[in-house]
Formats: structure tokens, sequence, C-alpha cells
């Protein structure tokens, strides 16, 4: 392939897969610059991108530019959408090579923990050599770091640690279970069942070892309710295992939409179709687009010219997609005053509105006095992460 001489690839096309912003406009970054691989594409969104017509909007070049701080130049822990990212590139590459039977997430990155040291999986293997073989031509691979019985560890060429552990499949269930607890939801557990020993591989009671291919079997052995994988880094959720009261939980299959999306008109990663195509995909009927406000500076606020710029681009769309629907809203800023950081009369004819408070610290008022202030105002539809 010759893309205008550009040949950092691999690093490209993970950085569109991850962003989800357009081909086109990294094309034309690459030939209206000149860029010849990765590291000059960093560079100039680092030095804010002078802006040319038809090819640089908004504030693309920092959103770039954060995406390839978490993605390829990553500093300290992993953020879990990373995480994610690339442990189902090592998923899929290991299940397309054919060298493991079973493979699924585990410790930080099943419980869902925001930030890790390491991506973490469990697989189960008929060939250790041929795992390790397909292992050593991952195109991310750069070089081992260490090996026993139970894991092989090896460091990425984007400077990741991925820990892969392999398990027998007659004790899978076993090391899924013994890896995806905390240790605080560990130690209560082997409390709870002091006379049980939980080993990697085998369960131990009266002498007699126990193992289990899939952790149904073994919750069912210890005659306490299935514990959810994203409740396990808590202590209280094996309490509720042991009396059966842990609640039903939602779903991704029981959303039907999204209240809370940024597009690049404030410092979201795509376009409003891009944000209906996604939340299709996820069998969602509906988005609202509530862009940052105007005072925002950190997340580029929308200003109120480019808001009724988007409300009648929502108005197109709705027309175009007769099975879809998209609510026109904002994420406005409680100021310090406890006052909007919007029209009135624009607020109040939006079909959502977030209140936010972003800067609790700044002016006279307590901040819980500054939120009882906007709510009374009768604008705000939800209170944004409070």
């Amino acid at each position: 392939m010759n893309l205008y001489g550009f040949t950092d690839y691999d690093a490209l096309f993970d950085l569109i897969e991850y962003t989800k912003i357009r081909v086109s406009l990294f094309f034309k970054l690459i030939r209206e610059y000149g860029l010849k691989n990765i590291d000059d594409l960093y560079h100039v969104c680092k030095k804010k991108l002078p802006k040319r017509d038809g090819v640089i909007t908004s504030n693309i070049d920092s959103h770039i530019g954060r995406a390839l701080d978490l993605l390829i130049y990553p500093k300290g822990e992993i953020i879990l959408p990373v995480a994610r990212f690339y442990a189902n590139k090592i998923e899929e590459y290991l299940l397309e090579k054919g060298v493991v039977n079973d493979i699924v997430l585990t410790k930080g990155l099943v419980r869902g923990e925001p930030t890790l040291d390491t991506i973490d999986i469990l697989v189960s293997t008929s060939s250790i050599y041929k795992l390790k073989e397909a292992i050593s031509s991952f195109y991310l691979f750069k070089r081992y770091e260490k090996e026993d019985k139970n894991c092989i560890s090896f460091r990425s060429t984007r400077d990741h640690v991925f820990n892969i552990y392999v398990a027998n499949k007659s004790y899978f269930g076993n090391a899924s279970f013994y890896l995806s607890f905390s240790k605080k939801a560990k130690d209560l557990l082997e409390r709870r069942f002091s006379n049980y020993e939980f080993a990697y591989d085998k369960i131990v009671k009266d002498k007699s070892e126990y193992k289990f291919e899939n952790e149904e079997s073994l919750f069912k052995f210890l005659d306490i309710q299935f514990i959810p994988h994203d409740l396990r880094w808590d202590s209280e959720s094996v309490e509720k295992a042991i009396s059966f009261s842990i609640p039903e939980l939602i779903e991704m299959k029981d959303i039907k939409g999204d209240l809370h999306l940024h597009t690049f008109f404030s410092d979201g990663e795509g376009y409003i179709e891009d944000a209906i195509q996604e939340a299709k995909s996820l069998k969602y009927s509906y988005i609202a687009i509530t862009e940052h406000s105007k005072s925002q500076k950190t997340g580029n606020g929308i200003s109120v010219e480019d808001w009724l710029l988007e409300a009648d681009l929502v108005e197109m769309l709705n027309k175009m997609y007769k099975d879809f629907f998209v609510f026109i809203g904002l994420e406005v800023d409680i100021l310090h005053d406890g006052g909007l950081d919007f029209p009135y009369e624009l607020l109040k004819n939006m079909d959502i509105v977030l209140l936010a408070l972003h800067h609790p610290e700044y002016g006279k008022l307590d901040p819980n006095e500054k939120i009882a202030y906007a709510m009374r105002s009768e604008i705000g539809s939800i209170l944004a992460h409070p």
C-alpha cells in the first residue's frame, strides 16, 4: 500500500478504529501535511494544526492528540476503553490462529476497573508451543517479560504489558473464578468458606479436589448465587451471593438509548451521523446530542451560533432516519452564582438539558447551593455526573 509515503499502517488503522474518525480525514491530513509516520501526526496535533478548509474542523487536532496519548504513547496506567480495545485485538488474533479453545477477559479488565496496569486474558489451549509461536507473531509483540506454568507475559511495541493466563479446559472455570475477584472480595470469600481451599486449578475440600470447566458449575457446587463479573470487585456482592439476594442487573440489551453524547461540535470524537450508526449497531432507538456549553473551554464549549446550526442538522437527520430519533439538547455549565451558561430562551425549548457543575471550587457559593439554585430554574432534565 502506498499512502502518500506514510509507513505506520498498523498504528494508523488502530487510531481510525479506536476514534471512529472518518478514514478520509486521516488521508487528507497525511496528504496536506506531508506526514510520513505516526510520530509526524502526533507532533503536528500537539502543535495545533493550522485550520485548512476541508481538512481540519472544530477541535479535531486535540481529539487525535489525546487518542494518540492513550493508544500509541501511553504513560502509566491504561484506561479501560484502551485496555479493552487491545484485549479484543489479541482475542480476535488468537481465535483466528486457532491456537486457543476458550478465551475470556479476566482480573480488572473483566471487573470493569477504570484504570489498569496490565491487559489480562485467560485462555485454554491444546499446545503451549503453538500459543507462544502465535504470540510472537502478534503485530504488537515486542518481547517476552516472564513466563511460568500459568502465565505468559509480553510487552507490546506500545509499551503495554499483556498477561496471557493459561488453564487446562478441565479447570478453566476454576481459573476464571480465581482470577476474576478483587483481593478484598476474595478474602471475604475465603473467610466465609474457611473449610475450602481455593486455588488456580482446583478447589480442595476434605482432601478432595474439585475441578470445573465453567464458572456456573463452580457456583452451584458452592451453593451460592452467580456473581456477575462487574460486581466481583466488591466484598458486599459475596455476602449477597451467599444469601441469594443479588438483584437482576440491567444489561446492554435493556438499554434503548444514550442521553449524553458529544460530537466534534464540542469535545466528542465523531460526527452526529457516526453516533447514529454506532447507536443503531447497539440496537438503540434514540440518542441525545448534548454538547458542552460555551464557557467550558477545556471541553471546547459550543457557541450559540453553532448550537443553532447543530439543531438544524439534527432536525434534518430526524427526517432522514424514520426508525431512529435524535434529541437535541445541551450539557450546560452551572456558573459560580448558580446561573446557567446559555440563553434561557434557548434552554427552555430544548429536548433535554443536562446541568453540570464542572468547577465546584470556584465562586462564593457552596457547590450544593449552586446545584440547588440551578435546579430551581426548572430548566434541567438531568444532573450530569454528580
